[in-house]
């Protein structure tokens, strides 16, 4: 222990001196190798245990108020290593954990937001806050039953915790509109498109900004013969998720019901670009292109009968017309002499 105790004071110190911003991206395993070293000299004698108790409590508090510092500026990475250096030298400080958790959520690492998470309640279980973070964690995985559960929990310990009540009703409505959903895609597969909408209306309604409701109800407009409602349906997905392949589909095949190829044609190739391996996008490109022409083909010969069939009628009018000119007139015919 006495060999290794000067050189982590020398790195925390040298830590501590450090701006934030500019904290060194070390191995954490590099740290750990050494308090552990300390721990295990520590744990010989009952007057170095005490002597380490009190010197690792003295520098966890100082590493833990830089890492907030580095939290506040938006250092997340480095406020992840001096939480975690605060929390090898008091793993029992369970506020040490709560912190880093939040680094995690910012830097979008969530599992780990929630690994941390869950060792805040277990070491402080009647502590409100670690059921937030759990909750936060829980909710950004797209685990909506677990969070708003958690948050039940810290709102059970904190009653008069508003964001908390806040953050809970959010993933209570998450839970609900997940829920409708799921009907709504069930509605659809029975062949029953009007009340699957009104399912998605419903989820959309509790989680308005959730691209997935705007998409599955586009289907459910198409499918029911809405074709406009489906492109507006088709255009908030896009809006919401603009790097998702599939809101473009759903823009194409609205159109395409519009007759409106080439922007069929259009919205299936930006799918192909997000998504190149799929060749249902390309395909899509090329049976878009192929039905507008034969549309336009179709409208070219349907108006060159019409005008056929207006020429014919025009000359059998103008026929009938020259005909009825050629009888003799009732004049004519009172003017003919008669017997005597």
């Amino acid at each position: 222990m006495e060999s290794f105790l000067p050189k982590l004071t020398t790195k925390i110190d040298g830590l501590l001196s450090t701006p934030i911003n500019e904290v060194p991206k070390e191995k954490v395993d590099d740290w750990k190798y050494l308090i552990d070293k300390i721990a295990t000299g520590a744990s010989t004698g009952q007057d170095l245990q005490a002597r380490w108790d009190t010197y690792r409590k003295e520098k966890a508090a100082p590493v833990k108020n830089r890492g907030n510092e580095a939290l506040a500026s938006g250092d997340n990475e480095g406020a992840v290593l001096l939480f975690t250096i605060a929390s090898l030298l008091e793993p029992e400080n369970h506020i040490f954990f709560s912190n880093r958790s939040a680094a995690y959520c910012n830097l979008g690492k969530y599992k780990e937001a929630l690994d941390d998470a869950n060792k805040v309640v277990e070491l402080s279980p009647q502590w409100p806050k670690g059921y937030s973070r759990k909750g936060a964690a829980h909710y950004f995985l797209r685990q909506f039953d677990d969070a708003y559960e958690a948050y039940q929990q810290g709102v059970k310990l904190e009653p008069g915790n508003e964001l908390m009540q806040k953050s809970c009703e959010q993933a209570k409505n998450k839970v609900l509109a997940a829920e409708a959903n799921v009907k709504g895609e069930q509605d659809l597969a029975k062949g029953k498109p009007l009340d699957a909408i009104n399912s998605f209306d419903r989820a959309i309604k509790l989680d308005p900004e959730e691209f997935l409701y705007h998409s599955n109800r586009s289907e459910a407009n198409l499918t029911y013969g809405y074709a406009d409602r489906a492109l507006r349906d088709a255009d908030q997905t896009i809006a919401l998720r603009p790097n998702w392949p599939k809101g473009y589909v759903r823009r194409g095949d609205a159109l395409l019901r519009q007759n409106r190829f080439e922007d069929a044609a259009s919205a299936y190739a930006l799918a192909s670009q997000l998504e190149p391996e799929n060749p249902k996008h390309q395909k899509s490109v090329t049976q878009a292109i192929q039905e507008g022409a034969q549309y336009r083909s179709r409208m070219k010969f349907e108006e060159e009968r019409r005008a056929q069939e207006a020429k014919a009628k025009e000359e059998q009018e103008a026929k009938e017309k020259a005909d009825k000119a050629q009888e003799p007139t009732a004049e004519a015919m009172d003017a003919t002499p008669t017997d005597s």
